[in-house]
């Protein structure tokens, strides 16, 4: 049995503005045609993903 799960958002008290922390899970019939759904996805998203992650990564420390 195959489950993948994801959160987002924090629980904790050092950041007032998230006022929400999501879990999601995922109990797919067919791993493998998920695997090629996410697939297609990152690269036909690929440049979107990228400029998203642009915003998290420091060109000095990494």
């Amino acid at each position: 049995m195959n489950i993948y799960i994801d959160e987002s958002g924090s629980i904790n008290n050092h950041t007032p503005n998230n006022k929400f922390f999501v879990i999601a899970l995922i109990h797919p019939a067919n791993k493998d045609a998920l695997k090629r759904a996410y697939k297609r996805f990152v690269s036909s998203n690929h440049n979107s993903l990228f400029a998203l992650d642009q915003n998290k990564f420091h060109p000095v420390t990494g």
